[in-house]
């Protein structure tokens, strides 16, 4: 009994290739230091963590890579909510609809990034972010 004719062994590396393709986010931070990519799944998330210097509140900010970076929450205090929104809208439903290939991040202070199972240290440093893969006229 024959599993896999000749077609059948080509299907299954065209098969891994389509799934790689669909799933794969390749990631590229620079900053003024280094350069580097990372490759995480489209199911991973990213965490951006930060004191805000004019409230002292602590900001977290989550997001996914399922069509770049997409899907955005903030998780905060009432009082520096208000200082982003003036307290006129619900920043999660604003930011629930954006959608970005490229970030840029600045902190004198401190920053957490993290992408995935990446994580990373900004202090005194900028840092952009792009999303690589799939490319923002896809989605």
């Amino acid at each position: 009994m024959k599993f896999f004719n000749k077609k059948g062994i080509l299907i299954i590396p065209f098969l891994f290739c389509l799934f790689f393709i669909i799933v794969v986010r390749p990631i590229k931070i620079v900053t003024e230091n280094s350069s580097k990519i990372i490759l995480c799944w489209m199911w991973d998330k990213g965490e951006v963590d930060f004191t805000n210097s004019v409230t002292g509140g602590k900001v977290k900010i989550i997001f996914d890579f399922k069509k770049g970076f997409n899907d955005y929450k903030m998780i905060t205090d009432e009082k520096t909510e208000n200082y982003y929104t003036s307290g006129t809208y619900d920043i999660n439903k604003f930011l629930q609809k954006e959608k970005e290939n490229k970030m840029f991040f600045c902190s004198i202070v401190g920053m957490k990034l993290k992408f995935g199972k990446y994580n990373f240290i900004l202090k005194n440093n900028c840092a952009t972010v792009e999303v690589l893969w799939p490319p923002k006229i896809l989605f």
